[in-house]
């Protein structure tokens, strides 16, 4: 396939070309204003600043000024892109109807996204044409003038943009969970497996008498189902637990103080219990304390 070059740069004002042999050194400047976007060689520019801080551009519309201020050296595609996504917030802000809200309209729903891009469009290509004056007006007072519709509708699309970053870090988060869960999968299992081992030559060695019957229940439901397994066991009991400390807090921490696989301890014996591990309360139960305890483990 064949590739073209990229077209040359051309001055505006002494129609010095790149292409030409002479020129390959020449560095240009891009104007930065809109439906302008001309280049000038850097040995134009000095001549004209030298006599004046401003300069019409020979190939714009008359009022056209450029200064220092208005020259970049970016390209023309850069300033053009740049142009188009800041007017283009700017328009759906204030033009930011859904489809939801043409009902079953849709030839209204495709005329309403037509005249958003036709109102972007002429402010990015006839900025300082009628037009383009018009265009930025009408956008300027419907900004000035927000209106109850508009914003119930802004907020509506702030709030969709926070739900939808919310289930993305929701979904990160999960897969994260599910590769580090799978992660200490693996090494438990290796850890059984060597454990498993060790206990095997030991018996072959007439070191012990036999395997232990955790092991002989991994080796036979296999290490791997047997580890996933065990987990999900200690996950359901963290549940439990964190349900069971919930119930008794909401309930203001009346009755005895809840315990996992203990017996519930009666007000006084929490009372003695906490004396005896070096945490003296006068006075009524203390619910911020017992939730505390409950969590550090001390029931």
């Amino acid at each position: 396939m064949d590739v073209s070059p990229p077209p040359p740069k051309i001055c505006a004002i002494c129609q010095t070309s790149s292409a030409d042999a002479h020129a390959q050194n020449l560095t240009f400047k891009t104007s930065k204003i809109p439906s302008c976007y001309h280049l000038f060689c850097l040995p134009c520019l000095k001549q004209k600043f030298s006599k004046s801080g401003a300069f019409p551009c020979p190939s714009c519309p008359p009022g056209t000024f450029l200064n220092p201020a208005k020259l970049t050296s970016n390209s023309v595609d850069t300033l053009y892109c740049s142009t188009d996504a800041s007017w283009r917030s700017r328009v759906l802000g204030v033009y930011n109807k859904r489809e939801s809200d043409f009902s079953s309209d849709l030839k209204g729903w495709n005329d309403y996204l037509e005249e958003v891009e036709d109102i972007i469009y002429t402010i990015c290509n006839e900025y300082y044409t009628e037009e383009g004056l018009k265009a930025r007006s009408k956008i300027k007072n419907l900004e000035l003038k927000l209106d109850s519709n508009i914003i119930t509708r802004q907020l509506e699309i702030e709030e969709d943009q926070r739900r939808y970053k919310d289930e993305v870090e929701s979904e990160k988060m999960e897969q994260w969970k599910k590769r580090n869960v799978r992660d200490r999968v693996l090494e438990e299992t290796g850890r059984l497996i060597k454990e498993w081992r060790k206990e095997r030559n030991e018996v072959e060695l007439g070191e012990r008498d036999g395997v232990s019957e955790r092991l002989v229940e991994a080796k036979k439901m296999g290490f791997e189902k047997y580890v996933e397994k065990q987990m999900l066991e200690e996950e359901k009991e963290e549940e439990g637990k964190i349900v069971t400390i919930n119930v008794w807090y909401s309930n203001g921490g009346i009755g005895p103080v809840p315990t996992i696989g203990k017996k519930d301890f009666k007000s006084w014996e929490a009372k003695r219990i906490r004396v005896l591990g070096g945490v003296q309360r006068k006075g009524r139960e203390d619910r911020e304390m017992c939730f505390d305890e409950f969590l550090g483990g001390l029931w």
